[in-house]
């Protein structure tokens, strides 16, 4: 049986504004809306909104509800190199990626995952055009072994779980090539509050 899906633009209108007012054109979030009592999450309290068709209704009952985001899959970030394949992959092994920040191109970590037969041999194709002698990174302390470093032009759509303290990707994984974006207009993306409060 096919899943359907339900907009509930109507019974969070707040939440709604408060996405409305981020930057990103498109993205995918995966989250939760709860509502609170006495400190503690509230089913019974969410229940007061989910039965609503009017905004104004919604914003009426006087119960804050927040937005609890999971997972944000949308980063884009650099590509500045990339390992040789093992065993019986073909293409390339890994993807090393990078962000910029205050005009310096940092590493992000690689990325081994996410990518077809066929997307492995494009993207190898794509990036022996643009290798390069040197990593293009700043800071340096790179360890990795039989790199390519590349110019950094081309961008990917990484998806990921966190970023670790040493600002690495945890559990990355290759989404795609993004052609609407420069380079040098890749930083890493820091979360915002999307919790809003009754009106």
């Amino acid at each position: 049986m096919a899943a359907t899906l339900k907009a509930l633009n109507t019974q969070y209108p707040e939440l709604v504004e408060a996405l409305e007012r981020q930057t990103a054109e498109r993205f995918i979030a995966d989250g939760e809306v709860v509502a609170f009592e006495n400190g503690q999450t509230s089913f019974a309290r969410l229940q007061g909104r989910m039965q609503l068709s009017n905004p104004d209704a919604a914003r009426r009952t006087g119960i804050a509800v927040f937005l609890y985001l999971f997972d944000l899959p949308q980063q884009e970030l650099v590509i500045v190199g990339f390992t040789d394949p093992r065993g019986s992959r073909r293409g390339l092994g890994a993807l090393l990626v990078g962000h910029y920040d205050r005009g310096s191109l940092r590493y992000a970590g690689k990325v081994g995952t996410g990518f077809s037969e066929a997307t492995l041999e494009r993207l190898r194709e794509r990036l022996e055009r643009r290798e390069r002698g040197s990593s293009p990174l700043d800071g340096g302390g790179i360890r990795e072994r039989g790199v390519h470093w590349v110019r950094p032009e081309l961008v990917a759509e990484i998806g990921f779980t966190e970023w670790t303290r040493d600002g690495r990707l945890r559990h990355p994984r290759y989404l795609g090539l993004r052609t609407d974006k420069p380079a040098r207009k890749v930083v890493r993306e820091r979360p915002t509050a999307l919790g809003a409060r009754s009106r």
